[in-house]
């Protein structure tokens, strides 16, 4: 007697059937998502001399992006901070309210 098994899940034709009905998205992802993003990412290190690009790779965009932004960014994560801070506070409240004094609907 043999005691192995049959191996579980889909027979490889269905599996490859499977992978087939994803091409076409992965397709059109890898076109219009993450080819574009490896260009501009790639772009991002060339430095910028008269309005043209020149390859190569230098880190100055990005640090004249951190000389310029810094102040903003950290006014917009400090507004989220309060925002998230305020928004958990009162959904708490609000669920304690909910759950402990809601009149005949209250303790179970």
């Amino acid at each position: 007697m043999d005691d192995k098994l049959p191996a579980a899940g889909p027979a490889p034709r269905r599996k490859l059937a499977g992978r087939l009905r994803l091409a076409p998205a992965a397709l059109l992802f890898a076109l219009f998502f993450a080819a574009p993003f490896g260009y501009f990412f790639a772009v991002s290190f060339w430095k910028v001399r008269l309005f043209k690009l020149l390859p190569g790779l230098s880190l100055d965009n990005y640090a004249n992006a951190y000389d310029d932004y810094l102040g903003p960014l950290v006014f917009t994560f400090v507004i989220a901070l309060a925002i998230a801070t305020l928004t958990t506070v009162l959904a708490f409240g609000f669920a304690y309210l909910i759950r402990f004094r809601a009149g005949r609907f209250g303790p179970a």
